[in-house]
Order: structure tokens, then sequence, then C-alpha cells
């Protein structure tokens, strides 16, 4: 859970909160815009997508994928189907 409005449930293990919510309209460009992005191995728009988002999330570091580190940006070839650099 994010945030520090947790309060207990009936049930020792179970904690709930009040947390921000957005309207459906916005669930669905925000499904499409990050579909978008993790389809094509944009890792910069998802996490920019995901901050956008999502309240209170932070990420912990930079991106830690190996991958992106050594070659930048990549994607998925449209005529092969193979994952490429781009740029």
């Amino acid at each position: 859970m994010i945030g520090e409005n947790v309060k207990p449930t009936q049930h020792d293990l179970i904690l709930s909160a009040d947390e921000d919510g957005m309207p459906w309209r916005q669930v669905e460009t925000f499904v499409k815009q990050f579909t978008e992005a993790v389809e094509n191995y944009n890792v910069e728009e998802s996490r920019i997508l995901l901050m956008e988002a999502v309240s209170g999330f932070y990420p912990q570091c930079e991106v830690a994928d190996l991958v992106f580190e050594q070659t930048g940006r990549f994607g998925r070839d449209k005529a092969g189907g193979k994952i490429r650099k781009i740029g």
C-alpha cells in the first residue's frame, strides 16, 4: 500500500487504506499508453507513465535493465518480430 492512512481490519493480517483513484476514462487512456510503451520496449516512457498515474510512486533507482543500459532504447522489428536497437 502507498500512503500513510493504513487502517486495521477485522483480520489481524489484512490492512486497508483510502488511496487515490482515477476516473475510468483516464484508466483506459493510461492502459493504452502503457501497453504501447511496453510493447515498444520504451522503458523511459513506461516509468514516466507510472509516475504520473500512481500517486506516491517513485522509482527507487535508475533503470536497472542490463540490455537497456548497454544498448539504449530498443524495440521490436515489425517485419521479423526481433528486438532491435532504435536510433
